[in-house]
């Protein structure tokens, strides 16, 4: 065999590892947003709307989750809010239930 395959041969090894580490990357960005995406959607399905249907404001359910209420407008907005635990963990505290459980539930 030549010295020609062998630096072919590298060269497509490191192509195939550099695109893996891309693909990766990317997969990782995907899952975050799909994410927040879910955190989000379960925020205002779940919680949110039934408040709201209950007679109840945004501004009161900010309060009440120790949140302000331009967050709610960025849980429920169409854009992809990417949530901070410290208010995950407020909402989840005000809703007397831990993080885990949280992620349990929007996985169910």
């Amino acid at each position: 065999m030549s010295l020609y395959f062998f630096i072919n041969v590298r060269k497509e090894i490191q192509l195939r590892s550099i695109d893996r580490n891309f693909l990766l990357f990317n997969y990782f960005i995907c899952s975050m947003t799909d994410i927040n995406e879910k955190i989000c959607l379960y925020i205002t399905k779940k919680w949110l709307i039934p408040w709201l249907q209950e007679g109840k404001s945004q501004n009161s359910f900010a309060k009440n989750h120790g949140i302000e209420e331009s967050t709610i407008r960025k849980i429920k907005s169409e854009e992809t809010y990417r949530i901070p635990v410290e208010t995950l963990f407020k909402i989840c505290e005000a809703r007397k239930i831990s993080l885990s459980d949280f992620f349990k539930l929007i996985n169910e």
